[in-house]
């Protein structure tokens, strides 16, 4: 087809809207401007010379229900709609044996454009290679309401009432503002320009809850994590909506489905009622409460404060937050990137999908401390001899080797101004992460709190009526020791990087070749509080099909040791690391191990044929390593997420 003369063309289409002024039928004349227009051009055009406001729903669907889906759509036809309406992705999905590609094509429509849809989803075939056929997944998103969005401005069209532009000094009068009223209210990150929506029958009694610190530290909500992260400086708070108590979630879900269209953050809750086998999703916190006829309270607590995945809400329930992260965009483009699916382009490793979140993070820092000479101090006098002021601290000891890892926790923690200091210990080669200030020290508390196994929860509940005498509004919890499997989180990973030990021995003499692969770590039998270990090393012991064994029993300090003794024990921790990966140089140790557990997989392991290429690992583990790289880093815990 020759070019067109696009002067010529732009002049014909405003003759058209202003002549014809809707007539379906003449639709021909757009087909062929397919490969020369693009859709905000044609579309602003369209809006301008359009002025039967009803017309963008006319054009959707009466000439296809005129034909009765019975005629083929024209290919141009949907060549140009797609380049307005469609979006091509490709995921690419990383297993633990191979490489998973999907190729999707998806177009989101309005729900009164369903026959359009239809209609374009019978007539694909005709237009696509059908050798490609199988891979093509057609993908239609109903939303209910598009009357929040001004197209013809192309922006988001909802105006805030109020906006404090500093929610760090404004704080009085955005508390004086609102009270008793309720309403619609959104927090926006200067920083990033990602947005949070809530909505509340009281909003001055809701906003003053942002404000509290121990509220912000306990409850894991994105919000949260944001204002302590940036600090409220960063904050614009818009009010987006004034209404009455009964419609504040009707009007939330208005604003939220313009939002979602427009690509902001949002967030729902997905319920499975074990009882019927079905999923229902929600999307406010108070919606579900109502519907399964229980306190929002109670609801509340169990999405924040408990382990999701591991118990069942009323027992019955599984609760989980289905999150789906945008960028910022308000442009008329926007829709077409509205999608729930992994981000396109991004490679999804389901290797680590276990462990990128704080609840993990959490676990891990709790079994480095419980493993290591990590601890947890608490003052017993306020001032010491020379009359200064005693504070509580918690230090994790790290091997000089183990640097980059002791800053990447430090990092983490600092996110949210724990102000943790990494300093050098003379005379050993040890560096030590103090966290010492109140915010560090309550989001320690945090993450740890729940998920410790062993005698050293004495420290920590120590630590916890500390505070509680020094603050009593603080009222933190004294959770009891984590008695849960041990396969269930990333505690034992945290313990292992701290006291585990992979050991490959060899025996090459003339009378035998011997390979050994072995695991083991040892504790003290009683700790400085007089309390055994062996409870907890015993659960370790059975995950390895091993026993705990009484070992240096003629020292002052004799000791427990659990050590693999089994193909089967090797296997389970490699199943279990696995899932929840070491960070540390015991990582890179785990690495040359596993390349020698797996001679023994086969059940014929020759001893002579492996030995020299056994001695050559074993030259670069644990001690004799001299390379180290960190590439796994790129894979720790996100206090974000």
């Amino acid at each position: 087809m020759p070019a067109l003369n696009l002067t010529v063309s732009w002049e014909l289409l405003n003759i058209y809207f202003t002549q014809s002024a809707g007539n379906i039928e003449s639709l021909d004349f757009l087909w062929i401007l397919r490969d020369y227009t693009s859709e905000l051009i044609c579309y602003s055009i369209i809006i301008k010379n359009c002025k039967n406001t009803k017309m963008y729903s006319t054009i959707s669907h009466t000439q296809i229900e005129k034909n009765k889906f019975n005629s083929k759509v024209h290919p141009w036809y949907i060549t140009g709609f797609s380049d307005a309406e469609s979006c091509f992705m490709v995921e690419i999905i990383k297993t633990k044996t191979n490489w998973s590609v999907s190729v999707r094509f998806q177009i989101h429509l309005h729900k009164i454009d369903l026959p359009l849809a239809l209609s374009i989803q019978k007539n694909l075939g005709h237009v696509i290679n059908k050798t490609m056929i199988y891979l093509i997944l057609f993908f239609i998103c109903i939303i209910k309401d598009f009357s929040c969005i001004n197209y013809c401005e192309l922006q988001v069209a909802f105006v805030p009432l109020l906006v404090y532009d500093n929610a760090d000094t404004q704080k009085l009068s955005i508390l004086k503002d609102n009270q008793k009223k309720a309403g619609i209210y959104r927090w926006v990150n200067k920083v990033n320009g990602k947005t949070y929506i809530g909505n509340a029958v009281n909003l001055s009694h809701r906003l003053a809850q942002y404000y509290n610190i121990k509220q912000l530290l306990l409850n894991s909500m994105t919000i949260n994590k944001a204002l302590l992260k940036y600090g409220y400086s960063n904050f614009n708070l818009e009010i987006l909506e004034y209404c009455k108590e009964s419609d504040t979630e009707e009007a939330k879900n208005k604003i939220r489905n313009a939002l979602i269209v427009n690509n902001h953050k949002a967030n729902r809750l997905e319920i499975l009622d074990t009882k019927t086998n079905t999923t229902t999703s929600y999307n406010s916190i108070r919606q579900a409460a109502e519907a399964l006829q229980v306190s929002k309270t109670s609801l509340t607590y169990h999405v924040n404060n408990k382990k999701i995945n591991d118990k069942l809400y009323r027992n019955r329930f599984i609760v989980n937050i289905k999150r789906s992260y945008h960028s910022y965009s308000a442009t008329f483009y926007s829709k077409k990137t509205f999608t729930s699916l992994t981000p396109w382009g991004c490679i999804k490793d389901s290797s680590i999908s276990n462990y990128n979140n704080s609840n993990q993070f959490g676990c891990y820092l709790a079994g480095l401390i419980e493993g290591s000479s990590s601890f947890i101090l608490t003052p017993t006098n306020e001032k010491s001899k020379k009359g200064q002021v005693n504070y509580p601290s918690v230090k994790f000891i790290f091997h000089l080797k183990d640097l980059p890892l002791a800053l990447l926790i430090q990092k983490e923690l600092n996110k949210y101004k724990s102000e943790g200091s990494l300093t050098r210990k003379k005379g050993v080669n040890a560096y030590i992460l103090t966290v010492n200030n109140k915010l560090g020290l309550l989001l320690l508390l945090s993450l740890i709190n729940g998920y410790m196994r062993t005698p050293k929860i004495y420290a920590l509940w120590k630590l916890i009526d500390w505070y509680n005498i020094k603050d009593s509004n603080l009222n933190l919890e004294k959770k009891p020791l984590n008695t849960s499997n041990l396969t269930s989180d990333a505690w034992l990973s945290g313990f292992v990087e701290a006291d585990g030990h992979f050991s490959v021995r060899t025996t090459k003499n003339d009378k035998s070749t011997r390979i050994e692969c072995k695991f083991e770590l040892s504790q003290r039998q009683i700790d400085h509080n007089g309390k055994s270990n062996l409870y907890f090393l015993e659960n370790i012991a059975e995950l390895l099909s091993t026993v705990v064994k009484p070992v240096r029993v003629d020292k002052p300090n004799p000791e427990y040791r659990v050590r693999t003794t089994s193909l089967k024990g090797n296997l389970n921790l490699e199943s279990y690391l696995n899932n929840y990966p070491l960070f540390g140089s015991k990582y890179l140790d785990f690495k040359c191990w596993i390349e020698v557990v797996d001679l023994f997989k086969s059940g014929k392991m020759d001893h002579k044929l492996n030995i020299e290429k056994v001695i050559k690992i074993k030259s670069n583990m644990n001690d004799k390593r001299t390379i180290f790289v960190w590439d796994h880093l790129n894979n720790f815990y996100n206090l974000d997420k």
